[in-house]
């Protein structure tokens, strides 16, 4: 549906380098990466508002590289919404289908049912400096689909909600692309939104593309040191790997499920993945270690412990696995991880 193919993009001192990828029709395709990674400056080379330096966009097998932004027929709802101030919510929702020369019944129409989607009907009239910021989301995204475009593109937009608004955000996202099923790209510094949305994602940094794979592909094996980190693995060793065994710079060991030989690599372990028990018989692990806990650090409803075990280990737990374990600096405990678990990068 679509498809990038070497892109280059050059802004001041930044460039996004060979940027390469396909999104399938109605795919929820989102860009992750830190902030400053490029990925606004993919979404801004699509919708046509810079001109290429190298490399070319398709949709639907039509190349659209010189190709005026008003003659895409795509969507794009900012960060910070772009309202204008000076219309009210009614005049900023059609102001996409007069520019796209909708007849004035078929917009009327399409604002209603739109309107009734998002659930903005009562703010029709309204100046749009008195909308709260989840209000002024809807009505950016009513002005993006109401010309039903090909390809609909959002840039960081829950990124200024609090938790509870950003959380029935994501709900309300994932219910709207159910419904319309428009192919839409989505960038996002946040993984747990990317994990909730998408159905691919890739990994950006650098102005460049890292990795491709759905959620579980990412987050369970990640390619990179980088991608590792990005996503939240939080033990990461160095070692060297032969015959289904992960060999420390202390001599330690894990047992591994990768059988290659690699003189230098690193073993990776996401906190989740570390359990916690006091019986070293209860638990069946091809790893499992005694430890001391050296520290628990309160992350909200999960706790983060970090237990020696001759290195140190983080583990997240929930606050009742603390009291029913009755977790404490200086306790012993054992430390059981799957082989499954542990990445070798």
């Amino acid at each position: 549906m679509l498809k990038l193919e070497h892109i280059y993009k050059k802004l001041g001192n930044f460039t996004i380098k060979d940027i390469s990828f396909e999104v399938k029709e109605g795919e929820y395709f989102v860009i992750l990466g830190p902030t400053g990674s490029g990925k606004t400056i993919i979404l801004e080379t699509i919708a046509g508002i810079y001109n290429l330096d190298k490399g070319s966009i398709y949709i639907n097998n039509k190349n659209l590289s010189n190709v005026p932004p008003e003659h895409r027929n795509i969507g794009f709802v900012y960060q910070d919404y772009l309202l204008f101030p000076h219309l009210s919510v009614r005049e900023n929702i059609l102001f996409s289908s007069k520019v796209k020369k909708m007849s004035k019944s078929s917009a009327e129409q399409a604002l209603l049912a739109i309107c009734e989607m998002l659930n903005i009907e009562h703010l029709l009239n309204r100046n749009t400096s008195v909308l709260s910021g989840g209000e002024q989301q809807r009505v950016a995204f009513a002005r993006a689909i109401i010309t039903s475009p090909q390809i609909l593109l959002l840039d960081e937009v829950s990124s200024a909600l609090d938790p509870c608004t950003k959380e029935v955000f994501q709900q309300n996202l994932k219910t709207l692309h159910k419904n319309l099923n428009t192919t839409t790209i989505h960038v996002t510094h946040d993984f747990n939104e990317a994990l909730y949305l998408a159905d691919r994602i890739a990994v950006m940094n650098n102005g460049e593309i890292h990795q491709i794979g759905t959620p579980e592909e990412i987050f369970k094996h990640p390619a990179s040191e980088f991608i590792a980190k990005f996503t939240g693995f939080s033990n990461l060793f160095k070692c060297k790997v032969n015959d289904g065994r992960a060999i420390l710079s202390n001599g330690m060991k894990f047992v591994v499920k990768n059988n290659k030989v690699v003189n230098e690599g690193l073993a990776a372990v996401r906190g989740e993945n570390v359990v916690l028990f006091l019986n070293s018989k209860t638990k069946s692990f091809e790893n499992k270690f005694k430890g001391r806990i050296v520290e628990v650090i309160n992350q909200g409803f999960i706790k983060k412990v970090i237990i020696d075990i001759g290195i140190e280990l983080n583990s997240f737990v929930t606050e009742k696995c603390i009291e029913d374990l009755e977790l404490n600096p200086g306790k012993e405990v054992y430390v059981g991880i799957k082989d499954s678990d542990i990445q070798i990068l």
